[in-house]
């Protein structure tokens, strides 16, 4: 068969589009899939704020919204500087 994409079990993607006969849980699994890996690669990372001590390192903030981490570390260093 020529221009298939991915074939597995009944599932057939060609580059015309899906064939007929794949069981319908088998197809709901594979766009659940993708939408899974896309939605994980949209997710930021986490952002840590880590306070440097004496006594060691302290995690002072740990979030996703890099803003939040980015002003309040400028605000620590205006606060305290060098």
């Amino acid at each position: 068969m020529s221009g298939v994409l991915f074939q597995s079990g009944d599932i057939t993607i060609t580059s015309a589009g899906l064939v007929v006969g794949a069981n319908i849980h088998e197809i709901i699994g594979l766009i659940a899939f993708v939408a899974l890996l896309l939605v994980a690669n949209n997710v930021p990372e986490k952002r840590t704020l880590t306070l440097k001590t004496s006594s060691g390192d302290v995690t002072a903030l740990s979030s996703h919204d890099a803003n939040l981490v980015e002003s309040v570390h400028r605000a620590i260093e205006n606060a305290f500087p060098r």
